[in-house]
């Protein structure tokens, strides 16, 4: 409770660091203004997706250090409620990212997936709905957590919880499409005749995978503490800490091409296969 008895819901969510908070909108501010120059240079939808992320997470820590640092702030249910829609809805945009970089590293691989399981889990058009539809749910959940009507509440605490398990099920599956494109890359296909000596193109199966466990790491935190009150001592080093590697990872130069250059990818794709038809991986690597 604050000094005139409203209710401090800063407190309730367990926000209470203004250090924390502050040091994360500083570091996350640079990478906002990278991403941006970054597409400027050459548009990818990754740069899209990275910039507003990192915008929303700039935006929902300062919020947050205006809760730690303000019992006005931290009585003002409107701007909590803000605060916790904003962290959870940000996720996805980093999701988005890492789900458009891994469909440019399989198509610069040459990879088709003909399994149909496979063919489901990376449709694009029904990945992004699911996505979608789980920060719809946690928006609505968040929203009607705050509401004074018992029933409403009991809702609220149903859609964002499984809001949440929806986006983790997403997450997951990116998991399980990265493990697989390691395993191919290393086991199935032999390399193309394509430029792709570089330390980043050698190893950029083995980025995503570790950008992909970082987010799966996350989600796990995010299940096990779902319904709790947060504990900033878990919470930065669980969950915030990991996102921003991730935003580092993709922002290593190389990882990201853009439009242009994987339209430049695909031509000498077609040129080598066109030159040399009798090569086993001459078709592109597929999974029957």
């Amino acid at each position: 409770m604050s000094s005139s008895g409203a209710v401090n819901y800063g407190d309730l969510f367990g926000i209470e660091s203004v250090a924390a908070a502050a040091i994360f909108t500083v570091i996350y501010a640079p990478l906002a203004a990278y991403y941006a120059w970054r597409a400027v240079k050459g548009f990818n939808y990754v740069f899209g997706f990275m910039i507003a992320f990192c915008t929303v997470r700039v935006v929902g820590f300062i919020i947050r250090a205006v809760i730690a640092g303000s019992d006005s702030a931290a009585s003002t249910l409107g701007l909590v409620i803000a605060d916790q829609i904003l962290f959870g809805m940000g996720f996805s945009g980093l999701l988005f990212a890492t789900y458009s970089l891994q469909s440019d590293r399989e198509r610069i691989a040459g990879i088709q997936y003909k399994q149909p399981a496979m063919v489901i889990l990376t449709n694009k058009r029904l990945y992004h709905l699911i996505i979608i539809a789980s920060v719809v749910l946690v928006i609505i959940g968040t929203s009607n957590i705050s509401d004074s009507d018992p029933d409403k509440q009991s809702l609220g605490k149903t859609l964002r919880t499984a809001g949440t398990w929806v986006l983790f099920g997403a997450t997951a599956i990116q998991g399980f499409r990265s493990g697989a494109f390691v395993y191919l890359k290393s086991t199935k296909y032999r390399r193309t005749g394509l430029k792709t000596n570089t330390f980043v193109d050698t190893h950029a199966a083995t980025l995503l995978a570790l950008i992909s466990a970082l987010l799966v790491e996350r989600m796990i935190y995010t299940v096990i503490t779902l319904g709790q009150r947060a504990h900033e001592a878990t919470y930065y080093p669980l969950s915030a800490l990991p996102e921003f590697l991730c935003v580092c990872l993709v922002a290593i130069p190389g990882l990201v091409l853009s439009r242009t250059e994987l339209q430049e990818q695909d031509v000498l794709m077609q040129g080598y296969r066109a030159n040399d038809p009798e090569r086993l991986y001459a078709q592109g690597p597929t999974i029957a």
